[in-house]
């Protein structure tokens, strides 16, 4: 019951906003990753960039090859494979992301019950 009043995660919602933008259809970098599986499913992704792992999957595996990522690093990550979209879970990326050509285009509209389940949305800006 509790999570119909109120969400467990936000992947539902920030999912329903990749479909409904084609956002889906695009590459894709999630950070961090371990959060952010339930996106793939509920947004009908096949893969997604998982920068722990330096590459694509459909789920990560919790091991020690894992490697800490910052945001600088995800920053390089998106330029270098031309990315159109960044998904950061838990928290808004810093106002850096501005700088390199990204916008916020997707916030929470309901908070999740637990803070690193709510997604933020930042897409490539074209002019």
């Amino acid at each position: 019951m509790y999570e119909v009043k109120y969400p467990f995660s936000g992947a539902k919602e920030a999912a329903a906003f990749l479909v409904k933008t084609g956002r889906n259809n695009n590459k894709i970098v999630l950070h961090p990753d371990f959060e952010g599986m339930a996106l793939l499913h509920y947004a009908g992704i096949n893969e997604i960039y998982y920068p722990t792992i330096n590459g694509y999957g459909s789920f990560i595996k919790f091991n020690d090859k894992r490697k800490p990522r910052s945001n600088r690093d995800i920053y390089k990550i998106a330029l270098r494979d031309e990315i159109e979209t960044m998904v950061f879970n838990g928290r808004k990326s810093d106002s850096a992301i501005n700088s390199i050509g990204y916008e916020l285009i997707y916030s929470p509209t309901i908070h999740s019950t637990v803070p690193d389940e709510d997604f933020w949305i930042y897409g490539k800006k074209h002019p």
